[in-house]
């Protein structure tokens, strides 16, 4: 009434394969004409918008239903296409599909990393993805995926504008001239000891933004999403990289690797709440992710590990050095008294 735009249906809530973010299906296909105009008047708007009776098709698999018929909740770790071209140490120009753990791939400034994990692993999917386009290169990619930007650090490719300045794989400005929706075959996110990895030249994050701000934000408090999910996947690189654990990962149906789903969910469940919930759950989160990133930090620099040894073992030392002497004097002073009396 009045002018607004009011629909009322049955809905049900998932999330799409390569999202963190819920998205609500209707089962009104009555109301297609509403969703088309209100969806396709976005500034990225899906493909179908422009394909002709498209909208039709999605309908009939739009109740967020999977085959058998239990409610869709994929989750995902964020993902580059198969055909993404990454330079392999002693190999070079390597697709993203071919790329296996163990290859020493490009992550800047012409230095490599191992790859120790895939957070995702699918050969054979269709997706909607973003391809962001610059006077030299163009990268496609999901649109939670980070995207390393100048002055701004990494960012969601869906924040990306035409204007923006992101970096390649030497640190060098390149400005963006396209962002535009385009369906890629393949989902893939390999995990590398510093978060980082140059993808068709151009320098990516490992990981998404689960929310839809440039960072998370605890009153004045504002925390990079990068440097948040490389602190939580701690435990991931310890039993992967430093342990090398990892060498036979299994995936679920969707190509997540299974070590990785309890934490998603758990962290999806945690940007879901509201209020006092939220905030003391995402404390809790911090303070679990603070302390495995510590026990990392020890694990991969031996020297401070080994000082941190020699400090608790002196301790502990003076600690047993203070009993005895404490005993010692208390012997002592029994033995003066007896003698006194």
């Amino acid at each position: 009434s009045g002018g607004s735009d009011v629909q009322v249906g049955i809905v049900s809530a998932g999330a799409p394969k390569c999202s963190t973010s819920l998205t609500v299906y209707t089962r009104v296909s009555a109301y297609k004409d509403w969703l088309k105009a209100r969806v396709c008047g976005r500034r990225y708007p899906p493909d179908w918008c422009h394909e002709e009776g498209a909208l039709d098709g999605i309908f009939a698999n739009l109740n967020g239903e999977t085959q058998n018929g239990q409610q869709d909740t994929r989750i995902s770790t964020g993902c580059f296409s198969g055909s993404s071209i990454v330079k392999v140490k002693g190999t070079g120009d390597t697709l993203m599909a071919d790329l296996d753990i163990g290859d020493m791939v490009h992550v800047g400034n012409n230095v490599y990393e191992p790859i120790y994990s895939f957070g995702h692993r699918v050969q054979t999917a269709r997706v909607n993805m973003l391809q962001v386009k610059t006077n030299a290169s163009a990268i496609r990619l999901t649109p939670d995926h980070l995207l390393y930007t100048y002055p701004n650090g990494p960012l969601r490719a869906s924040q990306i504008t035409i204007g923006d300045l992101v970096l390649d794989g030497e640190s060098k400005v390149a400005i963006v001239e396209s962002v535009q929706n385009i369906t890629e075959y393949g989902l893939f996110n390999p995990f590398t000891p510093s978060g980082r990895i140059v993808v068709n030249n151009m320098l990516s994050s490992n990981y998404i933004a689960f929310g839809h701000k440039n960072a998370l934000h605890l009153g004045k408090l504002a925390l990079n999403y990068h440097l948040l999910a490389h602190a939580a996947v701690a435990p991931l690189r310890i039993a992967c990289y430093h342990m090398g654990t990892c060498k036979d990962e299994t995936y679920s149906e969707d190509g997540i690797l299974r070590s990785l789903t309890v934490p998603l969910v758990s962290i999806q469940w945690v940007f879901s709440q509201n209020g006092i919930t939220r905030v003391l759950s995402m404390f809790f989160v911090l303070s679990i992710v603070f302390w495995q990133y510590v026990v990392e930090l020890l694990l991969s620099n031996t020297s401070v590990l080994m000082a941190m040894l020699s400090v608790v073992t002196l301790l502990l030392w003076r600690k047993n050095f203070s009993i005895v002497w404490f005993n010692k004097s208390k012997t002592k002073e029994r033995t003066r008294i007896k003698q006194i009396r």
